[in-house]
């Protein structure tokens, strides 16, 4: 249905309402996003502060790494055990030696990291059958990103 007539005439407007920041809901977002900054910041330093020793035992195996000697194995093997007898106990791996102790920190990733390859460069040092411990010492750097807590 068609009006023939259809002229609306002038528009009302209402009058420009000012802008500001005195309204209560300005305040109520400001204190949000402040307290929202607070808690993120307190998450990500109380992280950063949990993970340093991961920061320092890389720091190490990055050194021990550089020194090429053929106590390495045993040097970056000592670093292993430190993080784990601080972060879970000494009584569940201090005395753990070998295979076992390859299983303890594969039980400890979500993906094993210690391979045969990794366990034959790590044995190699006692009887020196193995030149490289190249495999040994990208496993360890792999733990010590990825272990669990």
């Amino acid at each position: 249905m068609q009006l023939q007539n259809s002229e609306v005439g002038n528009l009302i407007e209402p009058a420009p309402t000012s802008f500001s920041f005195d309204a209560p809901g300005w305040y109520v977002l400001l204190v949000t996003l402040m307290l929202l900054m607070v808690v993120l910041t307190g998450r990500y330093l109380i992280r950063k502060r949990k993970n340093k020793y991961r920061k320092l035992a890389l720091e190490k195996v990055q050194q021990l790494a550089l020194q090429n000697s053929e106590s390495q194995s045993w040097e970056i093997n000592k670093v292993l055990k430190g993080i784990c007898i601080n972060k879970y106990g000494r009584g569940c791996c201090a005395a753990l030696t070998g295979k076992d102790w390859f299983d303890f920190l594969n039980g400890k990733c979500k993906t094993p990291v210690f391979n045969q390859e990794a366990m034959q460069a790590y044995m190699g040092i006692y009887d020196h059958s193995i030149e490289s411990h190249q495999p040994f010492l990208d496993a360890s750097i792999k733990w010590i990103h990825s272990h669990e807590l």
